[in-house]
């Protein structure tokens, strides 16, 4: 019986020591996946922030000033004379 008891802690204690060496061993590949998956989530959510902000920021003056440049190139784009000899296509 204290044979069989041996046995036992000598198995638990090797069990102890296999667990330590895999944690040891795998503790930086976990570490590598962590610091991975972490960089990936921050440069999407990084993403996501940039097109929340640029749509957004956009201030009454700056809409201000680009309807009145939209309005400047209507008035200033050349549109066609339409004539009695000249209703179509001048390719036609």
């Amino acid at each position: 019986m204290k044979r069989f008891h041996t046995f036992l802690a000598v198995l638990a204690i090797a069990a102890a020591g296999a667990i330590a060496a895999a944690v040891h061993i795998m503790e930086p590949v976990v570490t590598m996946a962590k610091r991975a998956g972490a960089a990936a989530r921050d440069f999407v959510l990084h993403g996501f922030e940039l097109a929340a902000q640029t749509a957004t920021v956009r201030q009454p003056a700056v809409l201000l000033l680009q309807a009145k440049a939209f309005v400047l190139r209507l008035i200033k784009r050349e549109r066609p004379v339409v004539t009695a000899s000249w209703r179509m296509c001048p390719s036609t």
